[in-house]
């Protein structure tokens, strides 16, 4: 699996917001092998990191098969 290195932050420098995660699956994905994780930073505080993430098919990105749900 191809790994990046996490964007635009260190754990020394900042820290993840501890939140809860909630995701809506719009793709079950039943034939995708390998899932990655795209995480776009939407604001870094002082001492706190906060990010949004989109699960895709690790073979194809534009695959959408599960992302935060949208808010009304």
């Amino acid at each position: 699996m191809h790994r990046r290195a996490e964007p635009y932050w260190l754990d020394d420098a900042v820290v993840p917001a501890p939140v809860v995660m909630a995701y809506e699956i719009v793709d079950f994905a039943r034939d995708v092998r390998e899932v990655e994780v795209l995480r776009e930073v939407t604001h870094i505080g002082r001492t706190m990191g906060f990010s949004r993430s989109r699960i895709v098919d690790a073979a194809n990105h534009d695959r959408l098969i599960a992302s935060p749900p949208a808010r009304a």
